[in-house]
This record gives structure tokens, C-alpha cells and sequence, in this order.
């Protein structure tokens, strides 16, 4: 049955890949954006452009208020703690009470920094990141019957923190770059697997469970940095932390096995190292 589903961060680097893939599935989504230009790849994909803003609910709720599933896939980091909240509040008044379906996400980043520890849903989690208040949204998501999705990193097409930041720093670099520890492992995930985790929740009957998303990764950003620095013919670069990426300073790898068990869903893509090359042709070409 087609759904009408409601999508924040329409042109964001989740948000967009999301919406794209549920409207491939036949169902009709509304993409929130701030303004209709930077919609346009929406538009061209047959997905309906609600302009509007978080920080502005009733710019919104209208729509959202129409539809059957609401994603929140947008992260406004000039705010993030507030403007995150305020929306799942917004959204769970709009839930309430209905047969609508919530869908939340969070991230890998929510358990607590245990080197090799590979994370499942409830156990090891960090009640003060982000202040505390990821892990009380998705406690108030979950218990409104809504579904919460943990990524780990997203890669994927051209763009992300892969390509906005590490791929974009290994290519200026000459013997080291500015990053995180170079021994940090990360949960990982590409965008499009990622994607399909989000249709298959929308389309299934759970509720109230909290599903890791992530690959077969077990990899240091060391490792990923080199892969990277091979493909643009440099020597190893090596990886420092730098200040400004303090609060990624954290191990957090993750199980997938309940998604899969949930909903038979598995990674495409297995390792984050493997799809290197391919990922930074797709970066060098946007940039051309």
C-alpha cells in the first residue's frame, strides 16, 4: 500500500537519499527544505518540496499532519540539542493518539567509547552525550511506539563527512592531516543501504524498537585514511585528532543482526575500505 510520508532534511545528505528511495517504492513524500532551489533533485524525482524550516514548526505541520509515516533525518548543527528536540516534541503531538508511524534517528555515536566492543541496541549507551538528550529522544520515541535508526558514519555518492571533510583533507595533505584519533574504529554505513533501512521501517509493522545500521566495518580511521591516500597515489598520511573534532573521539562499532533479523535487511556494500576508490571517483567528478 502507498503511504504518504512526511521527510525532514529533504536536502540533506540522508534526508534527500531517503526520500528518493521511498518515492522509488511508489509512495508519495513530502521533502522538507528551506527553499525551493536547493529542492530541485527532489523536484526532478518526483518528490513534493514543503518548504519550511525546523525551527519554524507551523511552517510544517500541515503536511506532516496529513501523512502516515513522519522521518526526522535533518540535523540542524548551528542548534542541534534544541532544534532536535523541539521537533521530536513536535512530532510526537502530531503521532499522538493516531496510527501514524514516527521514525527517529539517532546514531552510532550514543554508546559508550569501549575499544573493539561491537554495540548491540541496549546495552553500553551513553546517557550524556549530546547533553543527554539523543538517548531521551529516542526513550520518548520509542515509547510513543515510534522507530529509532542508529547509523554508524554514512558514506556514499559524493558528499557526507567522507567527502566534505576526510577526502577533501587527504587531497590537500602532504605527510598528515587533522582529523580524529587515528585508532578510533567507527560503526559505518552507505547512504543507499542506509536508505533502504528507512523504507523498511516505514513499510513495516514495528514499533518501539531501536535498530543499529551499520556494515561489516571494523576498520581504524587509520586504515580508512590510507585507503583513501592509495587512491591519490601518496604515501600513508598520517591521521592526528584535531580539536575541532573532539566529540568523534569515540569508538562505536555496531551490530546490524537485529535489523536483519527484524526485516532481512543486509548491507550491500561490506566494508567502507573496499568501496575507497569508487567513492573517490564520485567525489573528484562532483568537483569537476
Amino acid at each position: 500500500m502507498a503511504l504518504k510520508i512526511f521527510v525532514t532534511g529533504g536536502t540533506g545528505f540522508i534526508g534527500e537519499a531517503v526520500s528518493l528511495a521511498l518515492r522509488r517504492k511508489g509512495h508519495t513524500v513530502y521533502a522538507l527544505a528551506r527553499n525551493e532551489a536547493k529542492a530541485k533533485n527532489l523536484v526532478q524525482h518526483e518528490v513534493n518540496v514543503v518548504v519550511g524550516d525546523l525551527a519554524h514548526p507551523e511552517s510544517y505541520i500541515p503536511t506532516a499532519s496529513q501523512c502516515d509515516v513522519l522521518i526526522h533525518a535533518a540535523a540542524d548543527y548551528s542548534n542541534f540539542v534544541n532544534v532536535d528536540s523541539n521537533t521530536v516534541a513536535t512530532f510526537l503531538d502530531i503521532v499522538r493518539d493516531t496510527s501514524k508511524k514516527f521514525i527517529y534517528t539517532s546514531g552510532c555515536l550514543v554508546y559508550n567509547s569501549v575499544e573493539n566492543k561491537v554495540n548491540i541496541e541496549d546495552e553500553n549507551l551513553d546517557p550524556n552525550f549530546n547533553g543527554g538528550a539523543r538517548v531521551k529522544n529516542e526513550q520518548l520515541v520509542t515509547a510513543a511506539g515510534g522507530v529509532v535508526l542508529r547509523p554508524g558514519f554514512v558514506y556514499g555518492h559524493h558528499s557526507g563527512f567522507f567527502g566534505s571533510v576526510v577526502f577533501t583533507s587527504i587531497a590537500k595533505a602532504t605527510d598528515s592531516v587533522a582529523l580524529c584519533d587515528a585508532n578510533i574504529k567507527w560503526a559505518y554505513i552507505h547512504v543507499d543501504d542506509l536508505a533502504d533501512a528507512y523504507v523498511r521501517a516505514a513499510e513495516g509493522s514495528i514499533k518501539g524498537e531501536v535498530f543499529n545500521v551499520s556494515d561489516d566495518s571494523n576498520v581504524t580511521l587509520q586504515e580508512v585514511t590510507d585507503a583513501v591516500a592509495t587512491v591519490f597515489g601518496k604515501s600513508s598520511i598520517t591521521v592526528n585528532s584535531a580539536p575541532e573534532h573532539g566529540w568523534l573521539n569515540r569508538h562505536c562499532l555496531s551490530s546490524y543482526a537485529k535489523l536483519h533479523k527484524t526485516f532481512g535487511w543486509t548491507p550491500s556494500r561490506k566494508s567502507i575500505v573496499d568501496e575507497i576508490p569508487v567513492l573517490v571517483k564520485a567525489w573528484q567528478a562532483y568537483q569537476n
